[in-house]
């Protein structure tokens, strides 16, 4: 049963998992058990922390209600107080004026007596000595309560006449009675001291008048509570309920408002249960077990429940969320059922999963074992099928490797068998080769000794060539000499001639040139009298300019003194109106003065003479502004005058200086004009001689021509004869070139002879081996012919394992 893979993975497999499910089973029941629990009793806790949240908030708004109808009754008897306490300081004012004191005390008392305001509420009114002189109750008038005290024990005035006497005034509260009613309440009084008449004053209101209000406001949250409490249930029937201190019920989903709890016990201690929840508040983390019937089974109290407590300690409530102990614990044990049957069901799932894995696995191995096998009996048409090819894990690697082996063995085989063939048909060939190449060796090795006494002959007569090159170029040198030394003495007539001919020209040249520059020299003179004349014109011109401006100069300084009396007129003026601005600033002072002395009256008009003072400053300041720039326009003004003075006589000195240059120029024109005429006289001479001067020149330069012709029919045969001198040097060079590669010839000759012997004897190596190749082809064949490929393609499909 074990031999096989498969089943070896299958048992390791099932009992890795018998033994994972075993394991985690064993050690997550008591935990998964713990953690429903848990979870039960935070989901249970959580919910009365958010009931106990809503109930807190809800509670602080009615407190907060409470306490602000509290703040608003107090400032507003405050408020009363003060304005009587205000109206009896009037009347005391008006005593002198029209009647007496006593009159004025009663009038005060009748007042305070009759006065009533919202609900009935009153003034009251007594003395230093706790002596009542007004209130709403008339046996307590003119009696005295220093010693009076409320149900409590507390003092009623005593305490108030002496907070007054020392602060004067101040709020108390104390324990008292409606009229024509027999229940005490609470009472707020706020009082405040007559130091002229040592009385006291004050007011009060009954804390009850809120207390009905927020009744009303708690009987409307306790409603509330009870629909929300039927509409939240905790696990299957678990539920919240709030109760009081001594056991009544205020909101429970099943039970009515006002039911007594308080009697109750707790069959499994035998304890009150109302006693033992109040107990528990005190730390509601831990929660209250005790015995309980179930609504199928009134009477029978036998089912265990938990109850999580919180006290509100505002209102002394308590607020408890109650469920059973068997609804936290049953989900637990259903889950587990639940986790067991999943977990069964997944293992089966896990071993079908892995009989198929293991059969994808083994398949495919056993396939690809047998075409190894075949493989190693030399028969390489067995191939896997192409479903194996095509997977994508690593049997699918391993299956493409196998046949990509196949493959390239099979072509490795093929391609052996051919080139069997060729390296049988290449060792014929190569064998004949041998045999050829041998013949060849032989004929070469007599053909060179052939060439060898060939060229020792052709040595003999290049040697005789070279001695007779060798006396021809001596000659050839001599006479090169000579004709080189007739050339020179040629040459030397030629420069003389040349030289003479070219003195000549030299003078011809200068003449030529001395009267070019002459003819130059009266053309500038007639173009300088022009611009002496354009010069005396525009002097003429600057003259009649010069005259012109010295006019606009003496229109401008008639212009400029005006400006400056202009100036002065506006400083003047500016002068004035600081004069006002002064005069406005000291009648905006008086009449600031004016409206202080009018008091409210004059409060608009002191705004405005305000307002008036700054505008004097503002105006005070631009004069300043003014005054400064009319000074610094005046001192342009001087200056500007001071530079037409000056500019007025630099222009006269100007006209005077070109009158002057006029004349000047007038005089150097006439002289211009005879020194040209001079000079017109010199370039005619200049001419005449430049004419004899070419005619001596043009003879010379025939001289020199035929000497320059025999000087270069020298020069040509010096050429040739050099040119015949460097070809027989040439030859002799030549012939001692082929004399030398004669000898080198000789020299290969001879090697090649050493050469042909050792081809002859690689050629006798060359058919040894072609004949051991024959014999390798014939061991390669028989190789090849093992595997039977000779027919193998590519893309062979052969059959399936």
């Amino acid at each position: 049963m074990f031999t096989s893979l498969k089943a070896r993975m299958l048992t390791v497999f099932m009992g890795f998992l018998s033994f994972t499910f075993i394991f985690f089973y064993i050690l997550l029941y008591q935990e998964i058990i713990s953690s429903m629990n848990d979870l039960g009793l935070n989901s249970a806790k959580k919910m009365l922390s958010f009931a106990m949240l809503n109930l807190e908030s809800k509670c602080n708004a009615i407190k907060y209600f409470e306490e602000s109808w509290i703040n608003q009754q107090k400032e507003s008897i405050k408020n009363i107080v003060h304005t009587q306490n205000q109206n009896i300081l009037t009347i005391l004012k008006q005593v002198d004026e029209n009647f007496s004191n006593k009159d004025a005390k009663k009038a005060i008392i009748e007042h305070l007596q009759n006065f009533r305001y919202g609900q009935n509420n009153f003034i009251w009114l007594c003395d230093i000595n706790a002596k009542w002189l007004a209130h709403p109750n008339p046996e307590y008038v003119g009696k005295i309560f220093a010693n009076k005290v409320d149900p409590t024990g507390k003092s009623i005035l005593e305490p108030m006449i002496s907070s007054a006497q020392k602060s004067g005034k101040g709020f108390y509260n104390y324990l008292s009675r409606r009229l024509n009613q027999k229940d005490f309440q609470e009472v707020y009084c706020y009082y405040e001291y007559i130091p002229k008449l040592n009385w006291v004053i004050g007011s009060s209101f009954f804390k009850d008048d809120v207390e009905k209000e927020v009744q009303k406001r708690k009987m409307a949250l306790l409603e509330e509570l009870r629909y929300a409490f039927n509409n939240t249930t905790i696990g299957v029937s678990g539920y919240l309920l709030l109760f009081d201190k001594r056991g009544k019920i205020l909101a429970h989903p099943y039970l009515p408002m006002g039911t007594d709890i308080s009697g109750t016990v707790n069959k499994a201690s035998g304890l009150l249960l109302l006693n033992e929840l109040i107990d528990s508040s005190e730390n509601p983390d831990r929660p209250l077990l005790y015995l309980w019937d179930k609504a199928t089974q009134r009477g029978e109290f036998k089912f265990w429940k938990f109850a999580y407590t919180n006290h509100y300690k505002a209102f002394d409530w308590y607020l408890t969320a109650t469920f059973y102990k068997e609804e936290i614990q049953n989900p637990a044990s259903h889950f587990l059922k639940k986790f067991i049957l999943l977990s069964i069901f997944f293992c089966l799932v896990f071993i079908f999963l892995f009989v198929f894995f293991v059969n994808s696995i083994s398949s495919p191995i056993l396939r690809l074992a047998s075409c190894i096998h075949e493989m190693g009996n030399n028969n390489l048409y067995a191939t896997l099928p192409g479903y194996d090819l095509k997977r994508k894990d690593e049997l699918g690697v391993i299956a493409r490797g196998y046949e990509s082996t196949r493959s390239y063995l099979s072509e490795i085989i093929s391609e052996m068998n051919q080139h069997a063939k060729t390296v049988a048909r290449a060792t014929e060939n190569f064998s004949e080769g041998a045999k050829t190449h041998f013949d060849l060796s032989e004929k070469m090795n007599a053909q060179s000794t052939v060439s060898l006494k060939c060229s020792e002959n052709n040595l003999k007569h290049i040697e005789l060539i070279t001695n007779e090159t060798d006396l021809a170029a001596k000659h050839v040198n001599t006479v090169l000499k000579s004709i080189n030394q007739l050339s020179e003495n040629i040459n030397a007539v030629a420069e003389s001639a040349a030289f003479s001919s070219t003195n000549m020209s030299s003078i011809s040249n200068l003449v030529i040139d001395v009267s070019d520059d002459i003819y130059k020299v009266s053309e500038s003179i007639d173009n300088m009298s022009e611009d002496l004349s354009l010069v005396f014109k525009h002097s003429t011109e600057n003259v009649a300019l010069s005259k012109n401006a010295e006019k606009q100069i003496t229109s401008s300084l008639t212009s400029m003194t005006k400006l400056q009396e202009a100036s002065e007129n506006i400083n003047n003026a500016v002068q004035l109106i600081s004069a006002i601005s002064s005069q406005t600033n000291l009648l905006a002072l008086n009449a600031t003065i004016e409206a202080v002395h009018a008091g409210e009256a004059g409060e608009g008009f002191a705004v405005v003479a305000e307002e008036v003072k700054v505008l004097a400053a503002k105006t005070n300041n631009a004069n300043d502004q003014i005054r400064k720039l009319i000074v610094e326009i005046r001192e342009y003004i001087e200056s500007t005058v001071q530079s037409i003075h000056d500019t007025s006589q630099v222009i006269k000195t100007v006209v005077g200086n070109n009158i002057l240059i006029g004349q000047s120029i007038e005089s150097q024109r006439d002289i211009s004009k005879n020194l040209s005429k001079a000079i017109e006289s010199i370039s005619n001479g200049a001419r005449d001689s430049v004419q004899k001067a070419r005619e001596s020149d043009s003879r010379l330069k025939e001289v020199t021509f035929f000497s320059a012709e025999v000087a270069d029919l020298s020069k040509e045969s010096a050429e040739s004869v050099a040119q015949t001198a460097i070809r027989i040097g040439e030859i002799a060079e030549s012939s001692d070139v082929v004399l030398s590669g004669i000898q080198t010839s000789n020299g290969n000759i001879k090697k090649i002879s050493k050469y042909s012997e050792n081809i002859t004897q690689v050629a006798k190596s060359n058919t040894r081996n072609a004949q051991e190749l024959i014999y390798m082809t014939e061991a390669l064949n028989h190789i090849v012919a093992i595997f039977n490929t000779c027919k193998i393609k590519d893309d062979v499909s052969g059959q399936d394992i």
